[in-house]
């Protein structure tokens, strides 16, 4: 917002100047060229206006782009809120080995970043890659049946270590949404 407002006093100072320098230069070309005063001046008030026109068109779509997307804040902090709610609810599941709320909650995650912005959507999709790999390898661990014909999860190596760069990543993109959001609520108030 600052940056903004800098822009726009930059942008007047600057046509300031350029209005002062036309009136010299025009007062100058008159008296050493002995032209008439009304085609100068009616080619100097064009000039200016088309100036500060272009000047003023500019300065709306900034402005209007600016409030499109400070309007636009409570609803991205509100996704961004239920996005860490559901990080946080995938990271208890993973903990458990629940793979059919992983499943469940892994297109939830996806659904709630694409409405956020593209730069949360893709840092998401490689956690949703990240835990396919986990749900599928979870899925072929428990193919193993016990004495009772129970489907039963044994955890080889590639199993506990997938697992854990999972809890990470969750953790990481959990940390990385609260951020966001704290930096976007910060910028709101």
């Amino acid at each position: 917002m600052i940056f903004q407002k800098f822009k726009i006093v930059l942008v007047s100072i600057l046509l300031v100047l350029f209005v002062l320098f036309l009136v010299f230069f025009t007062y100058k070309m008159m008296k050493d060229n002995h032209l008439d005063s009304q085609y100068v001046s009616g080619l100097l008030g064009s000039i200016v206006g088309g100036v500060f026109t272009l000047t003023s068109v500019w300065l709306t779509t900034e402005l209007q782009e600016v409030k499109k997307s400070f309007d636009g804040l409570p609803i991205k902090i509100r996704k961004l809120s239920q996005l860490s709610n559901v990080l946080w609810r995938l990271k208890e599941e993973v903990g458990q080995d629940n793979v059919s709320d992983i499943n469940k909650l892994n297109s939830e995650l996806l659904d709630l970043a694409a409405e956020i912005d593209g730069k949360t959507y893709s840092s998401v999709l490689t956690l949703r890659e990240l835990l396919l790999k986990y749900y599928y390898e979870n899925i072929n661990c428990r193919d193993n049946r016990n004495d009772f014909g129970e489907h039963v999860l044994i955890k080889t190596e590639e199993y506990i270590s997938l697992k854990s760069r999972v809890y990470e990543m969750i953790l990481e993109k959990y940390k990385n949404i609260i951020g966001y959001e704290e930096l976007l609520t910060n910028k709101y108030k």
